[in-house]
């Protein structure tokens, strides 16, 4: 798809492109071209296909992003031999469109290489290989983005794309910021209005605390509403803004500021808690007391209402003894969508035994959850053993401390915490459930959720296959798959046959981008192999007749993914069941084309000891002369063909009724020549009790 806005280049080239040879299932790319799209992927000519000739190559690739927009090129894989100044053969990338441009780099070598970005709107590759031992050279993506790298000392102002007017589509932009090495970066939005959509899955502005997407997340704003001021942990940050293919709305405008650490100093002048504002700070008090009218003292209180999500709370004058006649209630609440949790670090009340409430009838410490503004009474403590963490379902705690007119105790301490799926959304990618002590992350319709609990990837790609022959394919293959996406194919054949799997490309993210083969039709059967990377996977021949496939890339990088055929093959060691009968066919393509000359199949079928085998054949025609000299099935009394034969059987020689072996197992041999076929046959097998000797 061509870009709007893109600068026009006439220029002439001589490309020498190679087409798909569809005959052998191989995928050749093109030797240069032009690049005007958001992202894509692009390989040297003989990348994909290591055996075909490859010397003097020369290429030339020219991307063209929008002018607001930076190139950033991916070298996913490079075989290239590696020599001083790469004299044999190299990737050279300039920042510009034109072999005089600043040079950013040559390459040679092997392995994945680090991102390499212009400061411009375009980008020239060129690849020139003389190929003395064989290697396959490179392949890449890339993508184009705007934003921009952003130093100030005082303020930046910085906006959307297009800004006041709507943003466009499909566009990924990437600040940078950095202030002076003594002060906070802080932003502070002046207008916001991006698509509005349940956590923020289409666009979103996303703001990290560093430089870099490996930053801790301090938050992903989508809606019209203004984010509060943002301040930095340090002096960067990390601002990316993406939009997809749907809404355009008018987006964002905000402004970069030096910010002083007020409470950094010594001379904020609060005197318990200071919270850093941008350009100035606020005092606060801990739990059990409260602010002064000044602004900065705080006066100790006895209870009161608690509104954050984590603190400690202690009895009045700890560590000293609690005053007698007192009464002190505190009301902790919270998010909605938040559970509370109590963790007592310290307890001496008097009274007798933890939980006995018969003898807390003096100095005692009361726990009410609030349910629909109606308390529940839940626990009464007293006494010195320390109670044992408390987890509440609900987002409010009432707290009760009754102190007599006799004994004093040096009272309790205890941490007061929130958890639940309004923090963070509980690093869930998608939705959030509250459970009693913990959290559970769920996905949305078409996404399935990932080992580490919270991420979720789509399914949207998933294939029943039962032809009996074919090719597999990862998505948009052979350009990029997607990032998060999961895809499964279930392939079936005839019973009795197997699924011969070959692989002629395979080129994934290591580690991170994986295909996983099962021997069986879903993942709880035995794996066959895990495969990622660039390495060609040897071919794989299930046991049976199913096998499964599963592929998953995560949210990061992507490549070309893989191309396989499958076929059905013969051949199979087959277990016996007493309790059903289960079927063989001569040719996988039975009862709808004559089997094939020249073949040799073998099944060998075992079952228990306290059984013997035994098949029948409903269907049989099999073309043969007397004594079976051409085309024949033959039975044999064991688990090969060395075993004594009980019968060879062809039209002129037609099965019995039954046929049973003497022990617990049975071969059949086909065989078919070069002459003549026939119908084939289908074959019932069965356990069956051993007879009374």
């Amino acid at each position: 798809m061509m870009r709007r806005n893109s600068l026009t280049v006439f220029t002439i080239y001589l490309v020498i492109a190679i087409k798909a040879d569809t005959s052998c299932g191989s995928v050749l790319a093109e030797c240069g071209g032009d690049f005007s799209s958001n992202s894509g992927t692009f390989t040297s000519p003989s990348f994909l296909t290591p055996d075909a000739p490859k010397n003097n190559e020369s290429c030339d690739w020219r991307i063209t992003g929008d002018l607001d927009e930076r190139i950033v090129l991916h070298i996913t894989d490079m075989d290239i031999e590696k020599v001083a100044n790469c004299t044999v053969g190299y990737v050279e990338v300039r920042d510009g469109h034109w072999s005089e441009s600043p040079l950013l780099g040559r390459f040679c070598g092997m392995g994945r290489l680090e991102p390499v970005m212009t400061t411009r709107n375009e980008m020239l590759i060129t690849y020139v290989y003389n190929n003395r031992y064989g290697h396959s050279g490179f392949s890449a993506d890339f993508e184009a983005i705007c934003g921009e790298d952003v130093f100030t000392d005082n303020e930046t102002y910085f906006a959307s794309p297009n800004y006041p007017d709507p943003y466009p589509l499909n566009k990924k932009c990437i600040w940078k910021i950095e202030v002076h090495r003594y002060m906070k970066a802080a932003i502070k939005f002046h207008f916001f209005d991006v698509e509005n959509e349940e956590n923020c899955l289409s666009d979103y502005v996303e703001i990290r605390d560093g430089l870099s997407e490996d930053g801790s997340l301090i938050g992903v704003y989508c809606n019209s509403e203004i984010p509060n001021e943002i301040i930095a942990s340090g002096n960067f940050l990390y601002v990316k803004f993406v939009s997809d293919s749907s809404v355009q709305r008018l987006g964002f405008a905000a402004t970069v500021l030096n910010d002083v650490d007020e409470c950094a100093s010594l001379f904020h002048e609060c005197e318990q808690i200071c919270i850093n504002t941008v350009g100035s700070y606020k005092c606060a008090c801990n739990p059990g007391f409260e602010l002064h009218s000044d602004g900065k003292t705080c006066n100790e209180t006895c209870g009161g209402i608690v509104n954050t999500t984590y603190g400690t709370i202690q009895s009045p004058l700890y560590p000293s003894e609690y005053p007698l006649n007192t009464t002190c209630i505190w009301q902790l609440y919270n998010a909605p969508q938040n559970q509370m949790g109590i963790n007592f670090t310290y307890f001496d009340i008097e009274g007798g035994t933890l939980n006995n409430t018969n003898v807390c009838n003096k100095d005692r410490l009361e726990i009410y959850t609030i349910v629909n503004a109606s308390q529940e009474h839940q626990v009464v403590y007293c006494g010195n053993a320390t109670p044992e963490i408390v987890y509440h379902k609900e987002n409010m705690i009432k707290i009760v401390f009754y102190s007599d007119h006799s004994v004093q105790k040096t009272g309790f301490v205890f941490d007061y915490f929130s958890y639940g799926c309004s923090i963070n959304n509980a690093n869930c990618l998608h939705g959030c459930l509250n459970n009693t002590g913990t959290t559970e992350c769920v996905c949305g319709e078409g996404y399935v959720l990932q080992n580490n609990g919270r991420d979720c990837i789509k399914t949207n790609c998933s294939y029943e296959i039962s032809s009996l022959s074919g090719n597999v394919s990862s998505p948009n293959f052979p350009q990029s798959y997607n990032v998060n996406q999961q895809c499964w194919w279930q392939i079936t054949t005839t019973p009795g046959h197997r699924i011969l799997l070959t692989f002629l490309n395979f080129t994934t993210e290591a580690t991170y981008d994986v295909l996983t083969i099962y021997d069986g039709n879903s993942t709880s059967d035995v794996t066959m192999g895990t495969f990622s990377g660039s390495g060609l996977p040897a071919a794989k021949t299930s046991s049976h007749n199913e096998l499964y496939m599963i592929f998953v890339s995560d949210s990061s990088k992507v490549s070309t993914g893989f191309f396989a055929t499958y076929s059905s093959v013969c051949n199979a060691t087959l277990t016996a069941s007493s309790t059903e009968e289960q079927y063989i066919y001569s040719h996988a393509d039975y009862g709808y084309s004559d089997y094939p000359l020249s073949v040799d199949c073998q099944w060998i079928i075992s079952t228990g000891s306290d059984y013997v085998v035994t098949v029948s054949f409903p269907v049989f025609s099999v073309d043969s002369g007397l004594e079976c000299p051409n085309d024949s099935v033959t039975i044999f009394d064991g688990p090969n063909s060395t075993a004594p034969v009980i019968a060879k059987l062809c039209d002129e020689q037609p099965p019995p009724s039954f046929i049973s072996s003497r022990g617990a197992s049975l071969t059949v041999l086909f065989h078919s020549d070069e002459s003549v076929a026939d119908k084939g046959f289908a074959l019932v097998y069965k356990a069956t009790e051993k007879p009374f000797v």
